[in-house]
Order: C-alpha cells, then sequence, then structure tokens
C-alpha cells in the first residue's frame, strides 16, 4: 500500500472526506483530530489513531482510542499502567503541510480515560516506534 498523502485519499471512489482540525487544549495541550481508523490497543480492538506533534525543539506523539462500552473496565484499567502496544494509523505532516498516513505498532502511555457517548475514550501518549 506505501505511504499516501490523505488529499489522494480523498480522491478515491467513495471515500470518506479528510478534515484536519487542530485545537489547544488547557494547559497547552495540542490535539490534532483526524478520522478514526481501524485499530489494537493491547488486544482490545477499537478505532483511533496517532499523529505526530512536532514543537520547536522534539517530536511527540498522541493519539486517541476508542472502544465500546464493553470495553470501559479493561480501558480503565490500563490508565498510568504498564505500556501496551497500539496497532493502528500514525498521521504525519511534512514541512510544506501534506498529510501522510501510515500503518504503525508503538508502545503508549494511556493518561486518561473517559466514557463518552460513542462508548469509551483513551487518550494516549507515544514511548518509542517500532
Amino acid at each position: 500500500m506505501g505511504t499516501r498523502s490523505l488529499a489522494d485519499l480523498g480522491n478515491e471512489k467513495g471515500a470518506q472526506p479528510i478534515y484536519l482540525v487542530s485545537i489547544t487544549i488547557l494547559r497547552g495541550l495540542r490535539m490534532a483530530l483526524f478520522i478514526n481508523q481501524d485499530a489494537k490497543l493491547g488486544e482490545l480492538e477499537g478505532s483511533g489513531y496517532l499523529f505526530q506533534n512536532k514543537d520547536s525543539i522534539e517530536v511527540s506523539y498522541q493519539g486517541v482510542f476508542f472502544g465500546s462500552e464493553d470495553k470501559a473496565e479493561a480501558m480503565q484499567s490500563l490508565v498510568e499502567h504498564e505500556p501496551v502496544k497500539f496497532t493502528g494509523v500514525l498521521y504525519k505532516k511534512n514541512r510544506s503541510g501534506a498529510i501522510k498516513k501510515s500503518k504503525i505498532e508503538m508502545d503508549v502511555d494511556v493518561t486518561q480515560f473517559r466514557e463518552v457517548s460513542m462508548g469509551a475514550r483513551a487518550l494516549l501518549e507515544g514511548i518509542e516506534e517500532s
């Protein structure tokens, strides 16, 4: 499959439009909103993504994972626990502003959990790319 820009993906027949919105949440946390993709957090199946967050000094990876209501308890037990493997999509924005999407496996820390209208949501911070 290879890495393709999200603009190319949006031009495919029957493709969903891809939107990128960057918002700043309290305490300077920056969160990008992309289209959820099929993903796994440890053994839990759901949807979500990771994205590359660059500041002037270093690169970090943040993300979100959504699971069904019946997975809420298992997801909550991962908060501030041992790192867990995230398997899914990583979005990267290059210097020219083009967004690339690629498959990735990365160890992540689950930093926050919340039950939401579509099930359960976990916020992720990447530890290392594998």
